[in-house]
């Protein structure tokens, strides 16, 4: 069990090496440390936004429309179902579906950016992602899509989407829906808060975890090169077998 996001200070939280995103690719499991200044950090970053909603303030992306439309308000008996139209609108992804140890790494890469606490999102959004890691509740996600555009939005919204029942997972051998997972678990889907969707697809979760284990990938490959041109040079420097 890897113990994640432990403070060193009460101003910083744990970055992760690529080491330990490679641990969790291949099934370690992993807990969320009950350090209270980290708890009290992310519940404090969640009511701040809560706040300024109350106070009739206007926030991007959480009561206006997104890029362009970012001058279009968004009525308040709507702002709660901004975030799910967000992720269907984004689910239109393409191609080869992710193997379930690049979807473990793209997981742990976007909890450990949500878990640092700048935005907003609800501690029981970071212990469902942790939920689904360790029970292995794989999102699936279409490899081609909008990569480092303002973020890995269409992957992600893969991810966010099956927190709230919908689309598809690989559990338990078989890929099925998302709340068919959730039902089976005894899992209610989750509700969104205003900003969550949001929060959960912008950010550059999927290339980092397949950058972690590409880096790895090579590592190792460096290492066997480097083995297999000592020994190369080995057998070249023997004095040749008499005949």
């Amino acid at each position: 069990m890897l113990d994640l996001f432990r403070p060193q200070s009460p101003e910083s939280v744990q970055r992760l090496s690529g080491t330990v995103v490679v641990a969790v690719s291949r099934r370690r499991e992993v807990t969320m440390t009950d350090d209270p200044e980290w708890a009290d950090r992310i519940t404090a970053g969640a009511e701040f936004l809560r706040s300024l909603l109350r106070g009739g303030a206007t926030i991007y992306g959480v009561n206006t429309g997104y890029g362009e439309a970012c001058t279009v308000p968004v009525p308040p008996g709507l702002v709660n179902e901004l975030p799910v139209q967000l992720l269907r609108f984004l689910g239109c992804g393409m191609g080869e579906i992710f193997n379930a140890e690049e979807t473990r790494a793209v997981m742990l890469s976007r909890l450990n950016s949500l878990a640092q606490g700048y935005l907003g999102v609800r501690h029981e959004v970071l212990d469902r992602l942790a939920l689904f890691l360790n029970l292995d509740v794989l999102p699936h996600i279409p490899a081609e899509g909008s990569m480092g555009a303002s973020g890995d939005l269409m992957p992600l919204s893969y991810l966010a989407s099956t927190l709230i029942g919908e689309r598809e997972v690989l559990f338990r051998g078989r890929v099925c829906p998302a709340a068919e997972a959730l039902a089976a678990l005894g899992v209610e889907p989750m509700e969104l808060t205003p900003k969550e969707g949001l929060a959960l697809i912008n950010g550059t979760a999927v290339m980092t975890g397949l950058a972690c284990l590409a880096w790895h990938s090579a590592e190792q490959l460096t290492c066997l090169a480097s083995r297999l041109t000592a020994l190369t040079v080995v057998s070249v420097r023997r004095p040749a077998l008499a005949l």
